[in-house]
Formats: C-alpha cells, sequence, structure tokens
C-alpha cells in the first residue's frame, strides 16, 4: 500500500478516536453538571425539608433507641432543633471538612424520667461525612445500621448537670447511658458512637446529691478534650458502660459542701484533671483545688466503682492549711480551735467512708485548759475518732497522748503523758494544781502499782496516776464515756 494511502488511514483512524473522546467528555460534562445539578437540588431539597425541629426528632430517635432513660416522649437524650448551613454541609458530605451546627435545648433524662443534663445552646462542628456513610452504608445488604456522631470543638452556653441515684440507686447520667435491656435494634450488632474532642463549656452549674454529702458547683467553666460513648455490644462490660471522657480545666466561681448537715461554702474552685479513661474507666480521676472558709484545699484521687450499686465509693487525698474557720463548724468545736494544717486520706463507699490522716497547729480545751501547738494522727470510720501521737504545748510543758471519741454519743476518752509542767505557769488553774497534789495523798496503788485516783470536773472524769504521793502526775485518764 503507498505509503500515502497509509497516512490518510491513520489520520481518519485518529480523527475518529477524537471524535470519540470528545463525545465522551462532552457527555461526561453534561452527566458532571447533570449529577452535580441534581446533587445540589437534592440537598437544597433535604436542606429545606429536614431541618430545625426534624432533624432534632430524627436525633434523638435515633439516639434514644438503645439507652435506659426515658421522659416524656419515651427518650433518654432529647434535642429540640438542630440548624445547619447548605454549603456548609455539602462540604462536610463531600470533603469531610466538620460543618458548624447549632444545637438547641439539649436535655438528657435518666430512667425515671428526670433531667440529668439541660444545655440551652451548643455550637459544634459536626463530621457529617461519618454520619451520613453509616447511615448509607447500614441500609445495604450485610452491614449493620450504625449511628456515628464525630463532634468537633463544641462550645457549650447555659449547661446544668444534677447526679444523683436513680430509683435503681445507680448514678443517673450513667445508668441513662446504659444500653436498655429490652433494646431490639434491627441487626444486633448495631450500635451509636458519639464522640466529640474538644469542647468547652461557657457558663453552667453542677450538683451531686447523694446520701449523706451533697455538692454545688456554680458558674462553671469547663475545658474537655475527649468524650465517647459507645453502645456497641463489643464494648461493652459488666458494670461498665463503653463511656470514657478527659477534661483538664474545670473552674467554678462558687460551690458549697454539705456533709452529713455540715456546710463548707466554697470558692474558686480549680480541677486540673478529671478523667475516665481505658481500661480504668469505671473509675473517675480527679485532682485539684478550692478555698473553704479562708482555707486553702488541694485535693487528687478518684470516685470508684461508679457503676456499681450500693459500691461507689472514693479513693481520695486531701491536704489543707488554715483551717480555723472549718474547726469552727465542726461538732467538737468546744473542744478544738487553732489554725491547723493537714492532710487525709479518704476511702472506701459512701456509706461507710474511712478517714485517715494528720494534723498540726491545733488547740485543744478540755477541763478548764488550753492546749497549743498541737498534733497528731487522727482515724475516723464508723463514727469513731481516734487520735494517736498527740502533742501538744500546756503549762510550760508538752503533754503527749492518745484519745477515742464516738462522735454520735459525744462520749471520749483521753490518755494525757504530762511532761515537764510547772505548777505557775497553770496561772488561774494553779489551785487545781494544789487540788491534784492534794488528791495525791489520798491515791490508792493499782493493780500495776501505780497510784491511782480520781475527780470529776464539769461532769468529766478526771483520773491520776503517779508513782509516788507527792510526784506530779505522770499519767491523765479524762473521760465522760461511763
Amino acid at each position: 500500500m503507498p505509503a500515502q494511502a497509509q497516512e490518510g488511514k491513520r489520520d481518519r483512524t485518529r480523527g475518529r478516536l477524537e471524535w470519540r473522546v470528545q463525545r465522551i467528555a462532552k457527555w461526561a460534562a453534561v452527566g458532571l453538571v447533570v449529577t452535580v445539578s441534581l446533587l445540589l437540588v437534592v440537598a437544597a431539597i433535604i436542606h429545606a425539608a429536614w431541618n430545625h425541629e426534624r432533624v432534632g426528632r430524627s436525633i434523638s430517635a435515633w439516639a434514644s433507641k438503645t439507652l435506659s432513660g426515658t421522659g416524656p416522649t419515651e427518650q433518654a437524650l432529647v434535642i429540640r432543633s438542630v440548624d445547619y448551613p447548605l454549603w456548609g454541609a455539602l462540604r462536610s458530605v463531600l470533603g469531610g471538612q466538620p460543618v458548624r451546627v447549632d444545637v438547641w435545648d439539649f436535655v438528657i433524662r435518666d430512667i425515671d424520667g428526670k433531667e440529668v443534663l439541660r444545655a440551652s445552646h451548643v455550637n459544634v462542628g459536626v463530621q457529617l461525612g461519618h454520619l451520613v456513610r453509616a447511615q448509607l452504608v447500614g441500609h445495604l445488604p450485610f452491614t449493620r445500621p450504625d449511628l456515628e456522631l464525630h463532634l468537633v470543638d463544641a462550645i457549650v452556653d447555659d449547661v446544668h448537670v444534677h447526679l444523683a441515684l436513680d430509683s435503681e440507686q445507680k448514678v443517673n447520667l450513667v445508668h441513662a447511658f446504659k444500653r436498655r435491656e429490652d433494646a431490639k435494634p434491627r441487626d444486633p450488632r448495631s450500635g451509636m458512637v458519639i464522640e466529640v474532642t474538644g469542647s468547652s463549656v461557657r457558663d453552667g452549674s453542677f450538683e451531686a446529691a447523694f446520701p449523706k454529702w451533697r455538692a454545688t458547683f456554680d458558674h462553671l467553666s469547663v475545658i474537655e478534650k475527649s468524650l465517647r460513648y459507645s453502645s456497641f455490644r463489643e464494648e461493652q462490660r459488666e458494670h461498665s458502660p463503653a463511656f470514657t471522657y478527659l477534661a483538664d480545666h474545670i473552674e467554678a466561681v462558687t460551690g458549697n459542701v454539705q456533709v452529713d448537715g455540715l456546710h463548707f461554702p466554697l470558692d474558686h474552685v480549680l480541677f486540673t484533671e478529671l478523667s475516665a479513661l481505658e481500661p480504668d474507666r469505671t473509675n473517675v480521676h480527679f485532682a485539684g483545688g478550692t478555698g473553704c472558709l479562708g482555707a486553702t484545699i488541694r485535693g487528687n484521687g478518684m470516685l470508684t466503682d461508679t457503676y456499681s450499686k450500693g459500691k461507689t465509693g472514693v479513693d481520695l487525698t486531701v491536704s489543707a492549711r488554715h483551717g480555723a474557720k472549718i474547726v469552727a463548724e465542726l461538732p467538737l468545736k468546744k473542744y478544738l480551735s487553732g489554725d491547723p494544717s493537714g492532710g487525709v486520706h479518704v476511702t472506701g463507699p459512701f456509706h461507710a467512708l474511712k478517714l485517715e490522716g494528720e494534723v498540726h497547729d491545733l488547740e485543744g480545751h478540755i477541763a478548764g485548759l488550753t492546749a497549743t501547738k498541737g498534733s497528731g494522727r487522727f482515724r475516723l470510720a464508723k463514727g469513731m475518732l481516734d487520735l494517736t501521737r498527740l502533742r501538744a504545748e500546756l503549762a510550760g510543758g508538752h503533754v503527749e497522748g492518745n484519745a477515742t471519741l464516738h462522735l454520735a454519743q459525744k462520749l471520749f476518752r483521753i490518755e494525757l503523758w504530762p511532761k515537764d509542767f510547772k505548777a505557775a505557769a497553770l496561772g488561774r488553774y494553779l489551785p487545781l494544781e494544789w487540788a491534784t497534789n492534794f488528791v495525791g495523798f489520798f491515791a490508792r496503788r493499782n493493780e500495776n502499782g501505780e497510784l491511782e485516783d480520781h475527780f470529776k470536773v464539769a461532769g468529766i472524769d478526771v483520773g491520776l496516776f503517779r508513782s509516788t504521793r507527792v510526784s506530779p502526775p505522770e499519767h491523765v485518764v479524762i473521760r465522760n464515756d461511763r
């Protein structure tokens, strides 16, 4: 075949190929324009039809499907309205960038239908791509329907939290999020995941009301790093829903703690940690400090077994300085004063707390005498206060001792070992020294070979023990428990 003919054939082939490519490109462009147009139309229709209250109702129904909480609408989680922009939502669905959404009147209710948490307004970034893909894929054969809410940088206004025991004696908030036993989703493998990365509370209030103690915090601000809840069965453990969180700044202008009828107002409450993380998610760890009646208080520890009925308790270490006004509020204020400092370790379930610690710079007032610069260790359990390694300055010398006090009955037994007393230092109580010396002449020897005698002062029994009749008492027992 002549070369010119072959070249012409190749030109015709290239021409047909270019024509086909042009037609494909043309139809592809037309298809793209039509697809984008349809997508925009559909998005506009969805935005117009599924927005505001309709979105709130839908999310409330999805989220509450497997939760134990209830309420007027039989839902644990209720949202009145959700507002989102059209173009931002499209970008989030297609490109993965979160869209800023306004949520109005967000409420969580416990199993008794009582409010546990309410936020009037939340502005948050939502990863709509995760949400839409999970919903679309969940309706395909051989897949499981999931609700995935991935949220970022939430800003919460006017939030109120009320923690307490519900009718089943479980912590209301965590029990409300427990998976319902009678929940029968379309696929038993399905579930819900809510993740919040970065959030802040601008202003709020918090109340925890439990047997024998109650705490409130006002004008609360919070910076939370992460929060995650999952209802998937494989993530659940006995007495432990899959609920984790981490906050590194919680601040309240004022607060109040009530323990067994005692009131302790707080000011400038600041927590530097509040967390429940894997694998220890049943325990809530915290650290922080506050002011209380002029005292400076610092503490760290954890709430233990927060999901276990009747076992929830605390493991807390607290240090305090300048506790004069706190001492003035205690039942033993008749006998104690000063400006003490010290530390305490609180352990055990809330219905049977045990306190152990030490105190310094305490003053004691017994039988008309005042002991200063007091220090010692203490242990409080089951209504009984044991004091050991007591030491205080008294009458120009010092005294060492131990004590046991039954708080409910207001009974006590105090054992003292005086050292280096000076009679002249007793001042107006000098006759008491003469009286004790006079009593020594009538003392009788006990089975330990000590000279022992007793007398009453203001209804309190005072026992004196000495080695000789003329020596000062070496051991003193002060009691009203018999």
